[in-house]
């Protein structure tokens, strides 16, 4: 069982809560845990019994007592779950802090478009592995000046949509993502699949981008290439699996050309609802993955709007964990709260599962969130 299936339920994540302040007796856990779920001690037993043979707790007899201790070390396989989201988020977001406040026109509608230096294919194809730290994106030998960039314009600017449906006889998660840029489809496309370009705005790649082949980002997802559609009046796509940790998902992005120098850009992230259960989703909800995206999509923004190129990973740890960071990623989770509550969920645990992936994502528990626990609008 994945450890997140543990934590998944409530009174046993609120058993290692307690845990994590310390050794308790078996007695104390149970006064709380039947205090606050109402539930009957054997009912509490068998939690600790689960807790126990999955590793998160350690027990040892003092007497007459049992004395129970939390063991981190499966606390690391849930963490892990959520790191290729924060790797691909503290890369992208960073550019927030690189640059200064603007309006949201700046967000949406760069000043100007450009073309790369070195124009690859209109095909995904890397000619040779990205290196971990691209060359700044010059015109005329000159570093472009960052636009501006505000947190609220640029999540007001994202659509964002979560959908249960059924596709190919099997029940499925559908989470999309769009946002319109100013810039010709021709350069938006290249800005997604060129080797040279990606890295400027998400994360180094490697491995061969076309049809057929496999990608890897680095510290990150990989998968297969299924299907590419390069530019055809006015549109382009492709889809790709997007594999991590054992698991198996598909992406696939649309480029449609809106207007001139206008062009709309769409993710869509498939996941079988069998690989996912209830409860895990119900806790975690689509900020899971979904405050990877959008910090994806900032990078994007950020990038058509002014071609700098990112931080390190260890910058944008830094700045994830500012304020202006855990800014990005309350809004980010109280967006896809909304997108989840459209879908079906009750609002209330809609709201729940965004705070406790918020949390995650900041690093703090959330119960102890305080003011970063406070709806920012």
């Amino acid at each position: 069982m994945h450890a997140l299936d543990i934590l998944g339920d409530p009174v046993r994540r609120r058993i290692v809560e307690l845990l994590a302040d310390g050794e308790r007796s078996a007695g104390e856990i149970g006064d709380v845990i039947q205090r606050e779920f109402a539930i009957s001690q054997p009912a509490v037993s068998q939690h600790l019994r689960v807790l126990r043979e999955s590793g998160f707790a350690t027990v040892r007899a003092e007497g007459t007592r049992r004395l129970y201790m939390v063991d981190p070390a499966p606390l690391q396989a849930a963490d892990a779950w959520f790191d290729p989201f924060r790797r691909s988020g503290s890369r992208a977001s960073t550019r927030w802090a690189q640059s200064s406040r603007a309006d949201a026109a700046h967000v949406a509608s760069p000043t100007r478009t450009r073309t790369s230096r070195r124009r690859m294919p209109r095909h995904p194809a890397i000619p040779r592995p990205t290196p971990a730290r691209a060359r700044p994106h010059t015109r005329n030998g000159k570093k472009r000046r960052p636009d501006m960039v505000d947190v609220n314009a640029q999540i007001d600017a994202v659509e964002r949509g979560v959908e249960t449906t059924d596709r190919d006889g099997e029940a499925v998660r559908v989470q999309r993502l769009v946002q319109e840029y100013r810039a010709t489809l021709d350069d938006a496309w290249d800005a997604v699949t060129s080797a040279d370009r990606i890295p400027r705005w998400f994360l180094p790649v490697s491995g061969d981008l076309r049809v057929g082949g496999r990608y890897q980002f680095e510290g990150n997802a990989g998968g297969e290439i299924l299907e590419c559609s390069p530019p055809v009046d006015g549109a382009a796509a492709y889809r790709a699996t997007w594999e991590f940790g054992g698991g198996v998902t598909w992406v696939t992005v649309r480029v449609t050309e809106t207007g001139p120098e206008r062009t709309r850009v769409e993710l869509e992230h498939v996941a079988r609802v069998a690989d996912v259960p209830d409860e895990l989703w119900a806790q975690f909800g689509p900020a899971g993955t979904g405050i990877g995206w959008d910090s994806g999509f900032l990078g994007l923004a950020l990038y058509l709007g002014s071609a700098v190129d990112g931080p390190t990973p260890e910058e944008g740890q830094a700045w994830m964990l500012s304020d202006e960071g855990k800014a990005f990623t309350r809004r980010s989770s109280e967006a896809w709260a909304a997108a989840h509550a459209a879908d079906g969920a009750d609002p209330e645990v809609a709201a729940r599962a965004a705070a406790a992936t918020a949390a995650l994502y900041m690093g703090v528990a959330p119960h102890d969130m305080g003011e970063d626990a406070t709806p920012t609008r």
